[in-house]
């Protein structure tokens, strides 16, 4: 269920995100941009959740670390100079602005599939294998 709330959140997230950039009002703008904001972050708790039920102690500050490292080298460390590129080849900020959406709706993707295809249930158990250790851990 942590990840159905992840699918749900990002998705309106996108709408919102869309509606704040297309909107010619700026107070709605405003409004819908913040809307985005909080369904995104709304993201971050049940990702963490998933990862602190999924990983053995052992790993679990690993991995949220290489969770931290990928969002961070997906998300804003890139955005800026594609939004910038887009932005400059079209002389279309709005263009370049749009491509915020369009990479979030991947993460969009991602939640989604884990949310359809990965049938873990409560008292579940995952084999995971770190350094040639195999441990089963129950999943809560």
């Amino acid at each position: 269920p942590y990840i159905a709330i992840s699918a749900i959140a990002i998705y309106l997230c996108v709408v919102s995100a869309c509606v704040a950039i297309f909107v010619d009002d700026y107070i709605l703008s405003v409004v819908f941009l913040t809307i985005a904001e909080t369904c995104y972050f709304a993201t971050t708790a049940p990702v963490n959740a998933q990862i602190a039920n999924m990983m053995p102690a052992s790993i679990r500050t690993r991995a949220y670390g290489v969770q931290i490292l990928i969002s961070h080298t997906l998300g804003d460390a890139i955005s800026p100079t594609l939004i910038g590129l887009v932005s400059d080849e079209t002389n279309n900020l709005t263009l370049g602005i749009t491509l915020a959406p369009l990479s979030i709706i991947m993460a969009g993707i991602t939640y989604l599939s884990a949310w359809i295809f990965l049938d873990v249930s409560e008292g579940d158990e995952i084999k995971v294998v770190v350094e040639d250790n195999e441990t089963k851990v129950p999943v809560t």
